[in-house]
């Protein structure tokens, strides 16, 4: 399962402020001008956090005509801008968020110097929007653009540098590369716990560490890391806030590979019920758990309510991350799955079709999510009848699969199965037989070691 990933850090104002004043010569005279500023600025993270985005807003534009009067080149303006950018980015608005950090990017620049912590910040804002609107070889050269000035300037240990690392992180789980997710969490989860253990930080790492293993399949190392994020979540945001929300969407895919449907359902209902509450009926968030919640639904060929979940998650996520973001290609691979199961072949094929050409464009040919949709693909034209395609469909997914470092995976052994099938639909028995016998020997191998999907061998006789 997928999840929105916006880590709130702890307000860094003091930071800079006292090299601020220092550095900028305030005269007497502008003294007020930056206490009210100051006051401003925190009153709108208080209201950020609270999630009053609109109030917050507003504050910030009493702040930005304060931050102009100190110099409208002024690294006061410039972090105004920041954060005034970080609200449009909670809020999914990417396009606004782009143009203002670019402008806050120049501004700090000019005003800091290039290596200063709020550049970084800045240039930590600006990948996350990259990632965010699916342009994920710009977000990762930025994060390594954020990294490189941070750890030269400051060091490997900083908190600046834990903050760039929590963010690539996120774009490597968003992009299924877990085990690079995972070394860049317990890399920043060991600079937080020295620095502010009971912190923003350390929340988020929680959260993401226990997905990333999850999504590996290691449950064990997961579950733990899971428990305590939630805990911390209710303790740092209360028990009504998306941040728990999107912790709960996490135990609920944990309790989907326990086989545990009824616990998992719960979860998502609740986790869907609080972010609608906190961010709105369009946020992002709430299309992902929406099409969390399908994938559960179908699992229980419940295809009527899985299709209009996912309906609503699919223009969701085309009004706010355009129609090549990896988030729509799951949004068209759920709803092609529903309509598939209602034996709608022409329509599911053409979703197929459109999910598969998002992700060979984003993740490539070798990435598991490919190989499965092309099985999917297979079933379908396999189900019209169309047997040769259907084949060679089946045998490119399972070149894909045996080329990944665990190849004996649920993975496999399903689209063997698939296969198998094809295979007796064309009337090669013999064939079939010892694609069927050799899916059943992967599953058993895999069936401890279930990534994505849970699959019981049985399913595959």
């Amino acid at each position: 399962m997928n999840a929105q990933t916006e880590l709130y850090r702890r307000d860094r104002l003091f930071l800079g402020f006292l090299v601020l004043s220092l550095a900028l010569c305030l005269p007497a005279y502008s003294a007020d001008l930056e206490a009210a500023w100051k006051e401003k600025v925190q009153q709108a993270d208080q209201m950020r956090r609270r999630v009053e985005f609109d109030g917050a807003l507003s504050v910030l534009d009493e702040a930005m005509a304060l931050a102009r009067a100190l110099g409208e080149r002024s690294a006061y303006l410039g972090i105004t801008l920041r954060k005034t950018a970080e609200i449009h980015l909670e809020r999914g608005q990417y396009q606004q968020a782009e143009a203002i950090l670019s402008n806050a990017l120049t501004i700090l620049r000019h005003s800091l110097g290039p290596n200063h912590p709020e550049v970084v910040e800045c240039l930590r804002n600006i990948a996350m929007n990259h990632r965010n609107q699916g342009h994920y070889t710009l977000a990762e050269q930025t994060f390594r653009e954020a990294i490189s000035i941070v750890e030269e300037a400051s060091g490997p240990e900083c908190m600046e540098a834990a903050a760039v690392r929590f963010g690539m992180a996120l774009l490597y789980i968003e992009t299924g590369r877990n085990s690079q997710a995972i070394e860049n969490l317990t890399f920043a989860m060991q600079i937080v716990r020295k620095q502010a253990p009971a912190s923003d930080e350390m929340a988020g790492i929680l959260l993401y560490l226990g997905a990333a293993f999850v999504h590996e399949g290691k449950l064990r190392e997961g579950e733990p890391l899971l428990r305590r994020a939630l805990e911390t979540a209710v303790k740092l945001y209360g028990p009504a806030s998306y941040q728990v929300a999107r912790v709960e969407c996490e135990l609920a895919a944990l309790e989907y590979l326990r086989e545990e449907p009824a616990k998992a359902e719960r979860r998502l209902r609740r986790a869907l019920s609080i972010t609608e509450s906190a961010l709105g009926p369009v946020h992002r968030d709430v299309a992902t758990i929406s099409i969390n919640l399908a994938e559960f639904v179908l699992r229980q060929r419940r295809y009527a309510e899985a299709a209009a979940l996912s309906s609503r998650s699919l223009e969701i996520v085309e009004r706010r991350l355009g129609p090549n973001h990896l988030l729509t290609a799951e949004a068209l691979n759920t709803l092609a799955t529903a309509h598939a199961g209602r034996r709608n072949y022409p329509l599911a094929e053409g979703l197929y079709r459109r999910s598969l050409a998002i992700f060979l464009r984003i993740v490539g040919e070798d990435d598991l999510r490919t190989a499965s949709i092309l099985t999917d693909l297979a079933a379908t034209r396999d189900a019209q009848h169309d047997y040769g395609e259907a084949e060679t469909l089946c045998r490119r997914a399972i070149a894909i699969e045996e080329r990944q470092p665990d190849s004996d995976s649920m993975h496999l052994a399903l689209t063997l199965a698939q296969y198998a099938q094809v295979l007796r639909h064309k009337k090669e028995k013999s064939r079939a037989s010892a694609v069927e016998k050799r899916a059943r020997e992967v599953a058993l191998r895999a069936q401890s070691n279930t990534i994505s999907r849970t699959v019981d061998v049985r399913d595959l006789k």
